[in-house]
């Protein structure tokens, strides 16, 4: 009779993709292109700021997996806080700089390297049965306010036209 060890199975989640084979979890979630050398910033509190040589593209909520660590001198951590560990990006404060937490409060010091291997985005959060990649803006989004203007002025009648035939443009 076969027992759960034997079986290979398979699963994602909106962050990870994942193999359970002979009783043990493996992730095997694709790496997206690693951004070498890689800097750090420690202002005293868990908030870690990284910054990449050029754009990086990641969004919060991202996962990123931290390699080749070397640490500025004076935070108080050690490389090990942060070698081949998984981090949540938190902020996206610039197109080459973001933000992760530390389990640990580092002193304040910027330098060190590191290679960041961002995860690719597996799919959304937030999806439902029968309408495709999720239930968000298939697209993008559009936020805040939106506005149009009229070349021209709905009158009162039935057509908004003042039988007049107008024609109204919105651009």
């Amino acid at each position: 009779m076969s027992k759960l060890n034997d079986f290979l199975l398979q699963f994602g989640t909106d962050k990870f993709l994942l193999i359970y084979f002979e009783g043990q979890l493996y992730d095997i979630t694709p790496l997206d292109d690693t951004l070498a050398a890689t800097t750090f910033s420690f202002n005293g509190s868990t908030t870690v700021t990284m910054t990449a040589t050029t754009s990086h593209g990641l969004l919060a909520g991202d996962i990123v997996l931290l390699d080749n660590v070397t640490l500025p001198g004076g935070t108080g951590l050690v490389d090990a806080d942060f070698e081949d560990k998984l981090f949540q990006v938190i902020t996206v404060p610039t197109a080459t700089t973001f933000t992760i937490t530390s389990s640990s409060a580092g002193s304040s010091a910027s330098g060190g390297t590191v290679d960041v291997k961002p995860y690719q985005r597996v799919g959304p959060a937030e999806q439902t049965y029968g309408y495709g990649f999720g239930v968000g803006n298939f697209g993008g989004t559009v936020s805040g306010v939106q506005t149009t203007t009229l070349n021209g002025a709905l009158l009162d009648d039935a057509n908004g036209t003042g039988v007049a035939g107008t024609s109204i443009t919105l651009t």
